[in-house]
C-alpha cells in the first residue's frame, strides 16, 4: 500500500470512529473515539459481512455512520480556509454536500484493507471545545502514527486526521486554493461534482491524490 493509500485507509478508519457517547452521560473525546473503534472492529469482524454479496449492505451501514458522526461542515470550512467567509450560505451548503459525497465515494471502498490492525491510544490533549488525540495503529509488519482533531458541539466529532504526517484538511486546502485562486466558489463546487460523476461513471481513479490540481479555467 502506498503512503497516501495508507493514509486514506486511516482516514476511513477514523471517520467511522466518532460514535455517540453512551446514554449514562457524556464522554471525553478519547473515550468516544475508542468506543467507536471497538464498534467498527466488531462490524468488520462480523462473519455476516464476510459474504461478498453483502458488501453493499456493509458499505451503506458504514456510510450512514460517517454521515452522522463526522463533521463535514467543520472539515469543509477548514479545507477552504479564509475564502469560506465569502461563500454564500447556499454555496457553503452545496460545497459540504458535494465534498462529503466525494469523500464517501472515494474512501468507503478502502474498508477492505482492514487486516486485524490494533489501535493504541497514546495521548489526549483537550483545550476548550477542541481535542487532539494521538494514536498508533499497529499492523502485522509496521506501526503507523495517526492523530485526530476533534471538536465538541453537541458531542465530540472528528474533523481532521493526520496520518503519517499528512493532514486531510491541509491536503485539500492546498488543492482547493489552487482552484479558488482563479475561480469562484461555484467553480470549485462544480469541479467536485464533476469528479464525483467521473468516479460514478468509471472515468476517474478515486485513489489518485491529485484530483483537485488547479487547471486553467476557460474565459
Amino acid at each position: 500500500m502506498t503512503r497516501l493509500a495508507t493514509f486514506f485507509f486511516l482516514l476511513l478508519f477514523s471517520v467511522l470512529c466518532a460514535l455517540p457517547a453512551p446514554a449514562q452521560g457524556p464522554q471525553g473525546p478519547q473515550a468516544t473515539l475508542k468506543q467507536g473503534v471497538d464498534k467498527l472492529i466488531a462490524i468488520l469482524d462480523d462473519p455476516v459481512y464476510k459474504d461478498k454479496s453483502r458488501d453493499t449492505e456493509k458499505v451503506e451501514k458504514l456510510r450512514q455512520t460517517i454521515s452522522e458522526y463526522f463533521d463535514f461542515q467543520e472539515l469543509s470550512m477548514r479545507a477552504v480556509g479564509k475564502p469560506w467567509l465569502k461563500f454564500t450560505d447556499k454555496q457553503k451548503d452545496d460545497l459540504v454536500d458535494a465534498f462529503s459525497d466525494l469523500l464517501e465515494k472515494t474512501y468507503l471502498g478502502r474498508i477492505g484493507k482492514y487486516d486485524k490492525e490494533k489501535v493504541e491510544y497514546l495521548q489526549e490533549l483537550i483545550e476548550g471545545d477542541k481535542a487532539f488525540i494521538k494514536t498508533m495503529i499497529v499492523a502485522k509488519d509496521k506501526q503507523i502514527s495517526v492523530d485526530y482533531r476533534m471538536v465538541k458541539k453537541d458531542r465530540w466529532m472528528v474533523y481532521d486526521v493526520i496520518g503519517e504526517g499528512v493532514s486531510l484538511v491541509k491536503n485539500y486546502r492546498t488543492q482547493f486554493a489552487g482552484i479558488l485562486h482563479s475561480g469562484t466558489p461555484d467553480v470549485l463546487i462544480q469541479r467536485i461534482r464533476d469528479k464525483v460523476k467521473d468516479i460514478d461513471e468509471g472515468r476517474a481513479d478515486p485513489t489518485k491524490d491529485d484530483i483537485f490540481e488547479a487547471k486553467k479555467e476557460s474565459s
